[in-house]
């Protein structure tokens, strides 16, 4: 029958101000707040490019659970069985997308992805996984420079659709102004009679009889739509 050892349970403040919660159990120390690990690994992605992935990991494993911990695994329980268990689940997730996928909207899907497969895996183990993030991916140059590249183009072609898009916008608004004073000319062609015109006609030379202004207004009976007006005040 095995005798469990006692825990000794001591606080350390970290330079964050976080207490965390150390215990030592037999010749271990553990630690049962939240840990944070770093760790990087190369992977071929799908499209059979090289990549240095860096990402960091947090984990929490409980009181409760240390006397199991330390019999399976002991003090080095991250080293061994966190980073492989996540390492495995990097290598086979990563593999499955290709440079593009990784590098758009996809890279949440992915730590997404990963933290689920890992949580699973480390929680038959007794260890919680709170969150798996990765914080950067280095590609070889040759291709980091293609990517650049491609970027660049793919920015100058939206600012061209950009300006296609405005300009179409521009002739459209023309056009519609055009169609609508060509619709308003005929309109008023159809209901300027000659009638209309005559009345229109007095109605304008009314308006200068009534001028304070002294003119004269000479109407050629020939043309009459064409008077000539003559100011008596104007200087000669």
């Amino acid at each position: 029958m095995r005798v469990l050892l006692p825990f000794i349970l001591s606080i350390i403040i970290t330079g964050s101000g976080v207490a965390q919660k150390t215990i030592k159990y037999d010749k271990g120390t553990y630690n049962i707040g939240i840990c944070s690990k770093q760790d990087e690994i190369s992977i071929l992605s799908k499209d059979l490019i090289l990549l240095n992935i860096k990402y960091s990991y947090l984990t929490r494993i409980k009181e409760a659970d240390i006397p199991l911990i330390h019999s399976n695994y002991g003090p080095g329980y991250n080293e061994k069985i966190c980073v492989p268990v996540i390492r495995s689940s990097v290598r086979k997730s990563i593999g499955t997308y290709t440079i593009e996928e990784i590098f758009s909207t996809r890279r949440d899907e992915i730590e997404n992805e990963l933290l689920e497969t890992s949580k699973k895996k480390l929680h038959i183990s007794n260890i919680n996984l709170e969150g798996l993030y990765i914080t950067d991916i280095d590609l070889p140059p040759r291709i980091r420079a293609s990517m650049e590249e491609k970027m660049v183009t793919e920015q100058e072609i939206l600012v061209q659709e950009n300006k296609i898009k405005i300009s179409k916008m521009e002739s459209e608004r023309k056009r519609i102004e055009a169609e609508s004073v060509a619709t308003y000319n005929r309109i008023l062609d159809s209901t300027l009679t000659e009638k209309v015109l005559q009345m229109k006609y007095i109605e304008a030379l009314a308006g200068l009889a009534k001028s304070q202004n002294t003119k004269i207004i000479v109407v050629d009976s020939d043309k009459p739509e064409l008077p000539i007006i003559i100011d008596k005040n104007q200087k000669e």
